[in-house]
């Protein structure tokens, strides 16, 4: 087999682990208690730190020579890293942090949905001319827009 189908059937593979990890389930035995959304243990944040480090440093390293053409797999890596770090549980893991996951990510999501409607205008006005962008682009927007705002909010907490 060709090294991209190889390397692509891994990153499926992981992938759908990572949504059997973190799949929704119900509890109806117990009122008030509807879905509830798994989260990744805590020690998956060093694996989603290390893949993403590792992906940023073979896509610095495909900047130079790129024989395989694999730097869309180095991005890819690099959200894949970024989605794992976003699923993991923190250390202490509460309600008050529960809702502020659930803040920031909301507004991760709007965030990044503008930033895509904002470069799908301007590629139309320009006529074309800015490079396609592939779901890995908004994918790395929504983590990055996502982790920072949560360790802000975070902080914050922490001081008041």
């Amino acid at each position: 087999m060709e090294f991209r189908i190889i390397l692509s059937l891994v990153f499926i593979g992981i992938t759908g682990l990572l949504i059997y990890k973190t799949r929704i389930k119900t509890n109806t035995s117990i009122p008030g208690t509807e879905l509830r959304i798994n989260l990744l243990p805590y020690y998956y944040k060093k694996i989603g730190l290390i893949t993403t480090v590792l992906s940023l440093v073979f896509l610095f390293i495909l900047n130079f020579t790129d024989p395989y053409n694999l730097k869309d797999f180095t991005l890819l890596g690099i959200s894949l890293g970024l989605s794992v770090i976003c699923l993991s549980k923190e250390r202490i893991e509460d309600e008050m942090i529960i809702a502020l996951r659930m803040n920031t990510f909301f507004k991760s999501f709007y965030f990044s949905l503008f930033g895509v409607i904002i470069y799908a205008l301007l590629n139309k006005l320009v006529g074309g001319q800015l490079s396609d962008f592939s779901i890995d682009f908004p994918l790395s927007i929504m983590s990055i827009v996502y982790l920072s705002a949560f360790h802000q909010q975070k902080k914050l907490l922490a001081n008041s």
